[in-house]
This record gives C-alpha cells, sequence and structure tokens, in this order.
C-alpha cells in the first residue's frame, strides 16, 4: 500500500541520515578510513532521493558523494574510479528524470569511459557496467528521438552481454532479454516491423514468447 511504501521510505531515510552521521564522526577522526563509507551512504540516500522524486535533495546527496570518490579517485584510481562512475551514472539518471538531457548524457559518458578504461584491463569485471551504461544511453537518446544514436547503444549493448554468457545460460540471463526487448520495440517504434519481428523471434527462442514493450 502506499502507507507501507511511505513508511519503509522513511524508515529508510532515517536508518540512512543516523548512519551518515556516526559516519561523518568517524571520518573527521580518520577520513581515510571512513570516507568512503560517507559517499557510500549519501549515494544510498540519493537513490532513495530519486525513488520518491525528491530531486533537488537527491542532487545535493550525489554531488557530495561525486566529490568524496573524486577526491579518493586521486590517490588510488584503479579502486575508486569505479565508484566515481557509479555515482556518474546515478546522478545522470537524476538529469534525466528531470528533463536536463544534456547534463544526462555527459554524465554518462563521463561514466562510460571510466568503465571503458578499466573493462581494456579487466573486462570480466567491467564490461557488465559498460552494458549497463550503454542500456542507460540508448534510453536516453530514444526518449530524445536521437534514435540512430539509440539503436548503436542498443546493439553495443546486447553485444556485451551476449559475450558473456554461452547459449545455454542466455535463457537465464534477464538483462539479454532486457536489451533484445529494448531493440525489438526501438525497431517496431520506428516502424521497421520486418526487423523488429527478427529479434522477436530471436527472443522467443531462448526467453519464451515476448512481444514489444516500451522502451
Amino acid at each position: 500500500s502506499l502507507y507501507v511504501d511511505t513508511q519503509q521510505h522513511n524508515d529508510g531515510e532515517a536508518a540512512y541520515k543516523e548512519t551518515l552521521e556516526i559516519y561523518r564522526r568517524l571520518a573527521q577522526e580518520e577520513p581515510e578510513l571512513h570516507e568512503p563509507d560517507v559517499a557510500l551512504i549519501l549515494n544510498n540516500l540519493a537513490l532513495l532521493y530519486i525513488e520518491t522524486m525528491r530531486y533537488s535533495e537527491a542532487e545535493n546527496m550525489c554531488k557530495e558523494a561525486l566529490e568524496i570518490r573524486r577526491r579518493l579517485a586521486t590517490a588510488d584510481a584503479q579502486l575508486y574510479e569505479p565508484f566515481v562512475a557509479n555515482t556518474l551514472n546515478n546522478l545522470a539518471l537524476l538529469y534525466s528524470n528531470t528533463q536536463r538531457y544534456d547534463e544526462s548524457e555527459q554524465t554518462h559518458k563521463e561514466a562510460l569511459q571510466i568503465y571503458r578504461r578499466h573493462a581494456e584491463s579487466n573486462p570480466q569485471q567491467y564490461e557488465p557496467y559498460v552494458a549497463v551504461t550503454l542500456n542507460a544511453l540508448a534510453i536516453l537518446y530514444y526518449n530524445t528521438m536521437r534514435f540512430e544514436e539509440s539503436e548503436q547503444m542498443c546493439k553495443e549493448t546486447q553485444n556485451i552481454r551476449t559475450k558473456f554468457n554461452d547459449k545455454s545460460s542466455q535463457s537465464n540471463d534477464p538483462n539479454v532479454a532486457t536489451t533484445l526487448n529494448n531493440l525489438a520495440t526501438f525497431y517496431y517504434n520506428t516502424h521497421r516491423y520486418k526487423e523488429s519481428e527478427a529479434v522477436v523471434h530471436a527472443i522467443a527462442a531462448h526467453h519464451g514468447d515476448v512481444e514489444p514493450k516500451t522502451i
């Protein structure tokens, strides 16, 4: 119910704020040890505020988390840059939800650049995050009617996700099915019905019957 959902969010916010207060206090004494925890809680609070459409508060949390993680990454890029990228993607989602599409695109692109760089040395770890970011860009481009770029993002996302799954495991991977469905939907909504049908058949072969849905 709405009451239960609201109460859960309120409880979650209270718990995060209490934890944040503790970590801020600890970080004053041992910043190297506890600043990553402060950033984590700020990031989680931002996601909660995005979910409840409290965008101004979410942006403040994201930006503070990002500032901390950028600073940590200057000392240890290998460890902390992926956390920077995570926060950038959250901030980009906020920008998209508030129709700040140029800022959303640039922020996603910075996250994508970080994930691509780390995927060069550790593709197994980071290429799935490349795919997540590409998929977010595909949706952004689709929603702003940049259909050719959206298609390119969808296809690259699909290439990455299928690369990490053999034929037997694809049928159990919801990410593969979701990306294929997005591509089928893109073709359908841009009146490329034969291509949409071909993708739908490919989905059905691995995942069961589906029909194109809103991207």
